[in-house]
């Protein structure tokens, strides 16, 4: 929440992954294998660049959220709010803007060192193949744990079938005025329309 919250209109959809660390024979976390969190963003291109905030609803949380950066200043339509102005990036820079937005709200509100942030853009290609790499370690992590409860033929795709399908019938049973025709995953894979080469 804090991090859509700051980042606002700039992306269409933020997911958060955990990545279990490497653990040795005796359980412990292997030196330099501590788990890891991806934070992976759609970024909106018509706003990523943005680089004026305003406290336009004049929310009291609007300070408290951007520290020391907030600034109170009068608009051309006679308007004084609350903002943020972030500095444009120089045509050369190899750090985008919104590396910068989200590095300062990683440190300012979870204590996080800018230097364990490290930023990746990816193509759509490398974007799948991390999504594969990510399912592989998910699956990897749920067969550690059904180990650890004694199943040993654990199928995660069947479960996923399932919970969705709990889901599903879920949301038909709810009393709306419009009539549910249609329930899909939003997430490519879960629709089986994620092709992986």
């Amino acid at each position: 929440n804090v991090l859509k919250e700051g980042l606002g209109d700039r992306i269409h959809y933020l997911s958060i992954w955990y990545l279990y660390p490497k653990l040795e024979d005796n359980g412990e976390v292997s030196e330099g294998h501590q788990g890891k969190f991806l934070v992976a963003l759609k970024l909106n291109s018509a706003n990523k660049d943005r680089i004026l905030e305003k406290n336009i609803h004049k929310d009291p949380r609007f300070k408290p959220f951007w520290g020391s950066l907030v600034e109170t200043r009068r608009f051309k339509d006679g308007s004084i709010l609350e903002s943020v102005l972030w500095q444009q990036p120089q045509k050369n820079s190899k750090t985008p803007l919104i590396e910068r937005i989200l590095s300062y709200i990683l440190s300012l509100h979870f204590s996080i060192p800018k230097t364990s942030i490290i930023v990746n853009p990816t193509s759509e290609r490398m974007e799948k193949d991390l999504i594969h790499k990510i399912e592989h370690v998910r699956t990897a992590a749920h067969q550690k744990l059904a180990n650890s409860m004694g199943v040993h033929d654990l199928d995660i795709e069947e479960i996923q079938r399932d919970n969705y399908v709990w889901l599903e019938s879920q949301l038909r049973t709810m009393q709306l005025v419009l009539k549910i025709v249609n329930v899909t995953a939003n997430f490519p894979m879960n629709r089986k329309t994620d092709i992986r080469a």
